[in-house]
């Protein structure tokens, strides 16, 4: 059963390159997280919208770098993501937003987000300790 699972994995003890873009990619949107979450804390509707205009302005600048495959992949994640917002947040009030909003910095969030996945997935750390990262993750 394991060697099933683990048949898709690439091959251990093998070297693989570290792009510095990939780990910029992850440290950049934990960044772009933290520092849009403190800023919203007690910011206008205004300047909640001027974070989303960074955010979509940052998305754009990251996936410049990515081949049509991945930013197929991101617009499909915003795509999804976005309606489960509205689907939770307002239509379901499961959680509410601070204007009764999805806020707009939210879609293109998830999209740095999910391209974050992508980046430490093809990472060469990702990539060479993946055996174990994938049994710290499913124990």
């Amino acid at each position: 059963m394991t060697q099933g699972f683990f048949q898709y994995f690439p091959k251990p003890r093998e070297c693989y390159e570290h792009k510095k873009r990939d780990y910029f990619i992850a440290v950049f949107t934990f960044f772009c997280v933290a520092v849009c979450l403190i800023t919203d804390a007690d910011a206008s509707l205004a300047k909640q919208n001027a974070l989303g205009v960074c955010g979509w302005v940052f998305l754009l600048g990251l996936l410049l770098g990515e081949n049509r495959e991945i930013r197929l992949q991101v617009v499909i994640a915003i795509v999804f993501a976005t309606l489960g917002e509205h689907f939770a947040s307002p239509f379901m009030g499961g959680y509410t937003y601070r204007f009764g909003n999805v806020p707009a910095y939210v879609p293109p969030g998830h999209g740095m987000v999910y391209l974050t996945a992508v980046a430490l997935a093809r990472s060469g750390f990702f990539l060479r300790w993946h055996r174990q990262i994938a049994a710290f993750v499913v124990t």
